[in-house]
């Protein structure tokens, strides 16, 4: 991403020298230096903003697998069914209401506002609408539209893993699978969890401190 964002500065230069260029010729010469430098950039790009989209639809699958896990756990039959029919951010926010716990998620603020925008970023993938940009030098337009880069990206790891760590936390004074724990997610790449999901084989101890968690 960083050799992206580099290349993305070269492009702004190409395209601050052809607008200033003085002549007819220099002007066409500079602008199809833009152009042919913008593809040859797009292969890479390409492949940047897959990734990035990529981690964002697995994100809101997990988060919505585990919290699909609790609901069955925990809802009536016919309860769970009409809680699998709300939206991925709609069951983090009921949940936790419904089962009377202390942590209760807000929409405005926090984890589960992150894992909104994440869900936002899904679903423009999912739900695709085509967009264009005025012209190859607005390309930074192109990339602002689709609300990419590696804050947002990092940020919506984050928020799941702390949506996990809360309910979990919460519900059953752990903080969830032991992946959620960076020391341990090193040595054991995350699965599912076999059994109910407060099965205490994969669920590591915790304590409350400062306000923080402690493994």
């Amino acid at each position: 991403m960083l050799r992206i964002l580099a290349e993305f500065e070269s492009h702004t230069r190409r395209v601050d020298a052809a607008r200033e260029s003085t002549t007819e010729t220099k002007k066409d010469d500079a602008w199809s230096e833009v152009i042919r430098e913008l593809g040859r950039i797009e292969t890479d790009f390409g492949a940047t903003i897959t990734n990035f989209l990529v981690a964002d639809v697995l994100l809101v699958a997990a988060a919505e697998a585990y919290i699909n896990a609790v609901a069955v756990y925990v809802l009536p039959t016919a309860d769970a069914d009409c809680f699998d029919k709300l939206s991925p951010v709609g069951k983090w926010l009921f949940l936790p209401k419904i089962m009377k716990l202390k942590w209760q998620p807000l929409i405005s603020e926090g984890s589960l506002q992150q894992f909104a925008l994440v869900v936002s970023r899904r679903n423009r993938v999912i739900h695709s609408k085509s967009f264009s940009v005025r012209s190859p030098a607005e390309v930074k337009d192109f990339v602002k539209q689709l609300r990419l880069e590696v804050s947002s990206a990092r940020a919506g790891v984050l928020a799941v893993r702390d949506l996990i760590r809360e309910i979990s936390l919460s519900w059953r004074g752990a903080i969830g699978p032991d992946w959620l724990e960076d020391k341990k997610a090193r040595v054991r790449p995350p699965c599912f969890i076999l059994g109910p999901p407060d099965a205490p084989m994969r669920f590591a101890r915790a304590r409350r401190k400062r306000g923080k968690v402690d493994a």
